[in-house]
């Protein structure tokens, strides 16, 4: 029986010095890349580092997240935001609520979207008139998952909290 030795490694003994430290660097940068959108800096409900502003300037597939010098805050928006893009919206560990102020709705997840929230409140939502969904509303074709999301105080005459016309998906802690 033949015993195959399989422990080899790389060496870069005979290889010039500026080739190894862009390989070593290359891969540090490949791995190192979050593919994050933007940093909500502050709870204003529009202008720039707003929720709405970092939302608009975000692309598809990025993750929104929040700096911790706004933990513990609500953001109370006047306006509903529409999301139509896939994107991912992290609250992490800053105690985040997103609030209507008990007059608008909050997100409206519109077209073929893919959106995830997490570790958010989405709180006091109000969808207006026969309106549906006073926290979120998702469009036909688009999914919405809520991984760790507590929702409360939405009200509407359809789906307080949620109206799926499209795909929830709900992932409690």
């Amino acid at each position: 029986m033949k015993t195959l030795n399989l422990r080899k490694t790389m060496s870069f003994d005979n290889t010039p010095r500026l080739f190894q430290i862009i390989v070593v660097l290359t891969g540090v940068l490949f791995f190192a890349v979050p593919c994050t959108a933007g940093v909500v800096m502050n709870t204003n409900d529009t202008g720039a580092d707003s929720l709405p502003q970092v939302i608009a300037d975000a692309a598809a597939g990025e993750t929104i997240t929040f700096d911790s010098g706004i933990a513990n805050s609500t953001i109370i928006f006047a306006s509903q935001i529409d999301i139509g893009k896939n994107l991912t919206i992290d609250g992490e560990t800053n105690n985040i609520t997103v609030s209507g102020g008990g007059s608008v709705r909050i997100f409206f997840i519109s077209g073929s979207s893919a959106v995830t929230l997490a570790n958010l409140t989405i709180s006091n939502g109000k969808a207006t008139g026969a309106g549906e969904g006073g926290g979120i509303c998702i469009g036909n074709d688009a999914t919405l998952t809520a991984d760790n999301c507590t929702f409360s105080n939405n009200q509407a005459t359809y789906g307080g909290a949620v109206d799926a016309y499209g795909t929830l998906n709900a992932n409690p802690n």
